[in-house]
C-alpha cells in the first residue's frame, strides 16, 4: 500500500476488506429475490401459505450466492489503487472480474428489470380493465405510481 498516508496492513488484511466489499453485492442479490417476492404476491396472486413453503429459499439463496463468490474470490484479490478487489486488466485477468463482478450484477439488474416490467404490466391491464366501469375520466393514478416505482426500484 505505498503512496497512501497513513495506510497499513498486509496481504491478509488486504484479502479481508476484499471479501467484506465482495459480501457487499450479496444486497443485490437480495434484491433479486424481493423483486421476485414482487412478481409472485402481485402478478401471481401468491398468498402467504404460498410464501411460507419457499421462505427459506428467498432468504438463504441469496446470502449463500453473496457468501459463495466472496469465499472463491478470495485468491484473486489484491491491492489496486485505493483498496482491494479484483484486479482489472491488464494487471488482472478479464474472466476474475467477469465471473465476480460483471456477470453476476448484470445478469441481477436484468432480472430485477424484468420483474418490475412485469408487475407494472399487471398493474396496466388491471387499471385497462377497470376504465371501463369509471364514470366519466379515469385517472390512472396507480398506474402511473408503480411505473415510477418500479423504475425507481430497478
Amino acid at each position: 500500500m505505498v503512496g497512501i498516508y497513513g495506510a497499513s496492513g498486509n496481504n491478509a488484511t488486504c484479502k479481508a476488506q476484499a471479501f467484506f466489499v465482495q459480501l457487499g453485492f450479496t444486497s443485490v442479490f437480495y434484491i433479486v429475490s424481493l423483486a421476485v417476492y414482487y412478481v409472485l404476491v402481485i402478478v401471481r396472486d401468491w398468498r402467504e401459505f404460498n410464501l411460507v413453503k419457499i421462505r427459506p429459499y428467498m432468504h438463504g439463496v441469496p446470502i449463500a450466492f453473496g457468501v459463495g463468490l466472496a469465499f472463491a474470490g478470495i485468491p484473486f484479490y489484491d491491492w489496486f489503487e485505493y483498496g482491494c478487489h479484483l484486479l482489472p486488466p491488464p494487471q488482472g485477468q478479464m474472466w476474475q472480474v467477469m465471473v465476480f463482478a460483471v456477470a453476476p450484477i448484470g445478469i441481477s439488474i436484468l432480472f430485477i428489470t424484468a420483474a418490475m416490467m412485469t408487475v407494472y404490466n399487471k398493474v396496466r391491464m388491471q387499471a385497462n380493465t377497470a376504465k371501463k366501469w369509471s364514470m366519466g375520466e379515469a385517472k390512472n393514478v396507480l398506474e402511473r405510481t408503480v411505473f415510477y416505482q418500479s423504475i425507481f426500484y430497478v
